[in-house]
Parts: structure tokens; C-alpha cells; sequence
């Protein structure tokens, strides 16, 4: 099921000679509550607050898209809340959000390997200071990008092999520069992907803080062993957004961090796209107990479901995808269930359920 909420809001705003036709694709204020799924932390009078660790909101962005960016509102951040960095412990970050392709992940997502190695990871970080070097206090970002190609599109688990790091099709580290911070004063957050120029850059209040073609404001010419452009577009298959902290390392360190105003817009067509189950069937099941399965998959538009092989009595949901049935037997049950949405291919998912006997104990 999509618990996403896509906006067909259409505007434009002028940049020079130039309209530029915006869909917001995914709209969340923040005030007191969320559209997307909340994982730990709380709202105030002024906006979502994760505190410190892994306290997010996970947003399931209900399309693909070609050029677009996210923006959020935040206050709060305090360099001086970053813990003492020292031999052993030699720098920290803490990310306003990660971004990444979703296909075949458990959530909450955890660094390794899921998200260290995804086909499009890609972690909006500040950075404390860096134990005796220079390349501390200032943005960071790490960014991944698959192949276009029909084994990465196709394929059930968006994760390259675990090791070595460098197993991308593509993937650049630049550092960004370094920005004051008032932990009183509210700041604009801007993330942005061009695919048609291959750019990608994060902004704060309007400022380039952060790009994949600079390192600290000066042009790359060196990104062994990748190309300093990335051949193919940032464009996740499911794509998915934690706002708020990261997992492991990338974990928030700032306890009065607030969030608001949250969206995702596209700033060209939405691409319309085939389905793709992204869930794990369950497979097991209890005589007289009630079996459930809320089938995912993204695509645009958002798909229905169906049943086209199943035992008596069990039903789906058309909408949400939720599958339910009550057993009567015990044995071998094959289920396919298809996901459509007008796009081809549709996609389908077949599996077995096997029902054992309820085991129910006398009372002593």
C-alpha cells in the first residue's frame, strides 16, 4: 500500500525567460502530525522533532522523477551539540535526510548494507570538525547512482554486493562548504536533481552549499576510479525519503532539531512508469486465523491489484493492495497476485502459503 499523497498541484515560477511547469508530487506542514510514517521522536508547537539517533518520518514519494527537488524548513541545529571529536572517534555528521531506492528493503533501513551500498543513495549531512584536518565544519554529501540499464531497473533488491565500498555503477563524495548556524532562526533546505544536465546540489536559503561537480567550491577533475559526470540520471525505482536523521553514522546528533514544511516537486512531467512489487510476500498461515498481506508496489499512476490465482475465500483490496483470508485446511496454498496501472509490463508476484494447525492450549 502507497501511504504517500501525490498532489497533482500545477504552478509556475519564472527563472529568467524561462517558466518552469512544477507539480508538487508530495506535500507534508508538519503540524502536529504526518502523511508519511513515523518512526520515533515527537511534534511541538513548531514541527516534527526526531531528537537524537535514528527518530524519522520515512516518506514514499509515489512516482519517478526526471528533474525535481525536496525542501524542508529547519531550526535548531547547534554545531556545539556535535560530540568532541578525538582520535578514535575522528569526525561526526548528522543528516537533515537521506534519500535512496527502496526495492527490496526492510524498514527501518539500516546502514550495511541497504544503505551503503544502494543503487541511489544519496545523504544530506553536515559535518563537526574533523580530528586534525580541515575538512570538517561544512556539508557533505555522498551520492550513488545505478545504471540504466534491465538488470539495475528490473531488479527485486536496489543494493550493489556488500563488498568492497567502491561497487557503484557510479558514486562521488564530494565535502561542500562551510555555513554559520543560528539554532534560533529558521532555514530553508533545498535538494535538487537535473538529470538532463547530471547536476546535483543541495542549497540553504538560496546559497549552493553543496554540488556533485565541486569539492569545497572548486570543480572536480578527479573521481577515480568513476567519471566526474555520472553517465546515467539519479532516479530511483521506489523511491523513498528519511527525513530527520540517518541510519548508524548518519544518525542526528541535534536534540532541539524542528522540522516543517516539507514537499517534493517535480519540476518537469512525472514520468509514468510500469509497476513493481517492492514487499515480501508472507508465506505462512493458521487454520481459523486471519492471514493478511498489504502488497507494495510503485509505479505511476498508482497501481491496483489483483488476484488471479488464489484459494476460496481470500479477497484483496483493489486500492491498498491488502490481501486477507481466514484458512480452513491446513496444506499448500499458490497465490499470484498482479499489480497494473495501464504501463507495461504489469507486475506479478507468486508465492506459497502454507497452513499448519492452530495450536491452542487447554487451560491448567
Amino acid at each position: 500500500m502507497n501511504h504517500s499523497i501525490l498532489f497533482l498541484l500545477l504552478f509556475s515560477i519564472q527563472a529568467g525567460d524561462i517558466a518552469l511547469a512544477q507539480t508538487v508530487v508530495l506535500q507534508d506542514n508538519l503540524q502536529g502530525s504526518t502523511v508519511g510514517t513515523q518512526v520515533g521522536g515527537g511534534f511541538t508547537g513548531e514541527g516534527y522533532k526526531p531528537g537524537t539517533g535514528e527518530n524519522h518520518i520515512l516518506y514514499d514519494v509515489p512516482a519517478q522523477i526526471q528533474n525535481g527537488y525536496v525542501e524542508v524548513q529547519v531550526k535548531g541545529f547547534n554545531f556545539n551539540d556535535f560530540p568532541p571529536v578525538n582520535a578514535t572517534n575522528q569526525s561526526y555528521e548528522t543528516s537533515f535526510l537521506i534519500m535512496y531506492d527502496g526495492r527490496g528493503i526492510s524498514e527501518p533501513i539500516v546502514y550495511f548494507f541497504d544503505y551503503r551500498n544502494n543503487y541511489f543513495r544519496w545523504d544530506v549531512t553536515y559535518r563537526s570538525e574533523r580530528w586534525e584536518s580541515t575538512y570538517g565544519n561544512r556539508w557533505k554529501g555522498k551520492i550513488h547512482i545505478a545504471e540504466d540499464s534491465p538488470e539495475r531497473l528490473n531488479s527485486t533488491y536496489a543494493v550493489y554486493p556488500q563488498v568492497p565500498e567502491h561497487t557503484a555503477d557510479w558514486g562521488i563524495e564530494p565535502n561542500g562548504i562551510y555555513t554559520y548556524w543560528d539554532p534560533n532562526q529558521w532555514y530553508t533546505i533545498r535538494v535538487e536533481w537535473d538529470n538532463n544536465g547530471k547536476n546535483y546540489r543541495f542549497y540553504r536559503d538560496g546559497e549552493l552549499v553543496w554540488a556533485s561537480y565541486l569539492d569545497m567550491g572548486v570543480p572536480i577533475t578527479d573521481n577515480s576510479p568513476y567519471p566526474v559526470t555520472s553517465p546515467w540520471p539519479w532516479l530511483p525505482v521506489d523511491f523513498k525519503i528519511h527525513l530527520g536523521s540517518g541510519p548508524d553514522r548518519y544518525s542526528s546528533k541535534m536534540p532541539n532539531m524542528v522540522f516543517r514544511n516539507f514537499k517534493v516537486v517535480s519540476t518537469g512531467a512525472i514520468q509514468n512508469t510500469a509497476p513493481v512489487i517492492t514487499s515480501t510476500a508472507v508465506t505462512s498461515g493458521s487454520v481459523g486465523q486471519l492471514y493478511s498481506y498489504d502488497v507494495n508496489a510503485s509505479g505511476n499512476p498508482a497501481p491496483t491489484y489483483s488476484l488471479t490465482i488464489f484459494p476460496s475465500g481470500m479477497t484483496i483490496n483493489s486500492t491498498s493492495g491488502l490481501i486477507q483470508w481466514t484458512p480452513s485446511s491446513t496444506g499448500n496454498f499458490d497465490v499470484t497476485v498482479v499489480a497494473s496501472n495501464g504501463i507495461s509490463p504489469d507486475a506479478a508476484q507468486s508465492f506459497t502459503i502454507n497452513v499448519q494447525s492452530s495450536t491452542t492450549f487447554a487451560p491448567i
